[in-house]
């Protein structure tokens, strides 16, 4: 009986240790600044921010060829922590444009559509703050094959965020997601998992972004 106490004893405190050490982690992880801090800024520089879709473009910089790319992408990232992050972001240099993705992930996860639409303009709201000066591109839902259910919501959101940026200062509206369909369904632009792009994805996906940053810089980034 003693030895099992004493191995009781031990698995608790391993269990405690574990959950003690997640719950910080998690912790910290939320109260950080975004990833991929930056010292400098410059005409041609361009924050992604978002969910994985921005954290796995690998290869952005060669799809938005004549930016420097900061990818500022987090894994499953929801937009309230993508605003808690960005509060935390301080001290750097503003960039010249910003594409934003996010709230595929909320709404995955059941949120109301116009809950989503009014914390990613939330989030744009404060990124306008953040850089008042830099050209905000918010790029509409990808249509990934596995959350295909969730397309109604998704164009809810997109409806909603068309109509803001509108009505937004130096903010413009992607519709970068219809690039990824094929005859009304999606496309095979998708890893295994059905929600993340493969390569030849991100290609497709990059054109009418790459478009709205010429706009938005009247082509002095080539």
């Amino acid at each position: 009986m003693a030895t099992l106490g004493k191995l009781a004893l031990a698995g608790g405190v391993f269990i405690a240790i574990i959950t003690g050490y997640f719950l910080f982690t998690t912790w910290q992880h939320g109260h950080a600044p975004l990833p991929g801090r930056i010292a400098t800024g410059g005409r041609c520089t361009v924050w992604l921010v978002g969910s994985s879709s921005m954290h796995r473009w690998e290869n952005a910089e060669r799809d938005l060829a004549g930016w420097t790319v900061y990818n500022r992408g987090i894994e499953g990232a929801r937009l309230s922590e993508l605003t808690l992050r960005l509060t935390k972001t301080r001290g750097e240099p503003a960039p010249a444009a910003i594409v934003l993705y996010a709230g595929e992930n909320d709404i995955a996860d059941g949120a109301d559509p116009k809950e989503v639409a009014r914390e990613l303009a939330d989030l744009a709201k404060a990124l306008r703050v953040r850089a008042p000066g830099s050209a905000l591109l918010i790029v509409s839902m990808k249509p990934s094959p596995t959350r295909w259910r969730n397309r109604p919501a998704q164009l809810a959101v997109d409806a909603a965020m068309s109509r803001f940026a509108a009505g937004m200062p130096r903010t413009a509206f992607v519709a970068a997601g219809e690039r990824l369909l094929v005859d009304g369904r999606p496309g095979n632009f998708y890893r295994d998992d059905g929600v993340h792009l493969m390569e030849q994805g991100y290609r497709r996906w990059s054109t009418p972004i790459i478009a709205g940053l010429r706009r938005a810089r009247n082509n002095e980034c080539r």
